[in-house]
């Protein structure tokens, strides 16, 4: 059993295709490709799938063996001495020092066959090509990758857990963009089979509408329930001035919009203008009796402000402890409580303060 958090899955799984030979693709992906993706901003780790690996395999012939009596580790720890770099000391010289080390990269498959494995004998030398015979191949697979029945190489990009997803994909397609125009004569390609930040975009795009369906239909209940032009216009200015605290408050925070916070923003629109509402309305029948403006305000504010204050209070201790919940989903659930919470406080400083700053002329203009 283990501990998954959302920001350890893939946010885009793509499929990358050549005219190349599948091993030189591969090496070249690894070598030249891959670490130009993953120095992207926001990108953490690339997982490759399927994809022929180039492998040099040394198959071994007992018989062979036995008739130079080698032995397999003595062959296998040849290969891999002849493969080391190996300090070979210090060159002084009146001008200096110099390090010196011996070299002993294998390039090819002769080199492999010519490595030494024993010299059973005074000019007697037994070689790998003695004993084994040297295939430059593919090695065994672990996985495939195709992509509409054509092998290709599949690629789970992962993101940073604080880079914002979309900035990432939009960075990766872009550099992706880039490297199909380099390699265009060799028809290298990246197909995007999946990529999650488009169901965010289409979310947020989703919730935006909603956000704006939701602040004409409140001004439309208000004009309807207050039955003032000038009324409704003032209550609308709690909702655009809360919103704009939100916004300083996930800017300190560090948050984005995203889906919770613009979720969260749809779903106090009708929050936001309640204080607003009461209070103005009471201001409003202390006009009716024909008090004064800025008496009327002060009387109207501070007769219903109590009861105001109950009402959003109400709202911030359902909210304000999902901060600092400690779950894995605490990531998406925190700004959406900070939203919340601060605008809904926003709304009630609005609506002791703008509100009844902007009482109506006088009760003639009520329709």
């Amino acid at each position: 059993m283990s501990k998954v958090s959302p920001n350890d899955l893939p946010i885009m799984s793509l499929s990358a295709l050549s005219d190349r030979p599948a091993p030189e693709f591969h090496q070249h992906l690894v070598d030249d490709l891959l670490p130009r993706i993953q120095q992207l901003k926001g990108v953490a780790e690339i997982t490759l799938l399927g994809g022929e690996q180039r492998e040099v395999q040394v198959q071994v012939d007992q018989e062979r063996l036995l008739q130079h009596r080698v032995s397999l580790p003595q062959v296998s720890e040849a290969i891999l001495r002849a493969g080391r770099e190996v300090p070979a000391g210090n060159v002084r010289t009146d001008e200096g020092q110099l390090t010196v080390k011996l070299a002993g990269k294998l390039h090819t498959v002769q080199d492999v066959e010519e490595v030494v494995v024993a010299m059973p004998a005074p000019g007697s030398v037994v070689r790998v090509k003695d004993v084994a015979h040297v295939v430059d191949g593919v090695a065994d697979p672990t996985s495939v990758s195709r992509y509409n029945g054509r092998e290709g190489i599949g690629l789970l990009i992962k993101k940073q857990g604080d880079a914002n997803a979309v900035d990432m994909s939009a960075a990766v397609r872009a550099e992706m963009a880039r490297i199909e125009t380099e390699e265009a004569a060799l028809h290298t390609r990246f197909i995007i089979a999946s990529d999650s930040t488009d169901t965010t975009l289409e979310a947020v795009n989703a919730v935006l509408f909603d956000l704006g369906l939701a602040i004409v239909l409140v001004s439309i209940v208000m004009l309807l329930f207050l039955r003032s032009l000038r009324n409704s216009l003032i209550v609308l200015v709690a909702i655009p001035a809360s919103l704009v605290s939100a916004f300083v408050a996930m800017g300190l925070f560090g948050y984005t919009l995203n889906l919770m916070t613009l979720l969260a923003m749809s779903l106090i629109i009708g929050i936001l203008v309640d204080d607003s509402i009461a209070i103005l309305e009471n201001i409003q029948r202390y006009l009716d009796k024909g008090m004064d403006k800025r008496q009327a305000a002060l009387t109207g504010r501070a007769e219903i402000g109590f009861s105001a204050l109950s009402i959003t209070l109400v709202d911030v201790v359902v909210f304000l402890p999902i901060i600092f919940v400690q779950v894995f989903v605490a990531d998406l659930l925190k700004p959406f409580s900070v939203v919340v919470v601060v605008s809904t406080l926003m709304s009630l400083f609005v609506s002791f303060t703008l509100t009844p700053g902007s009482p109506p002329a006088s009760a003639s203009v009520r329709t």
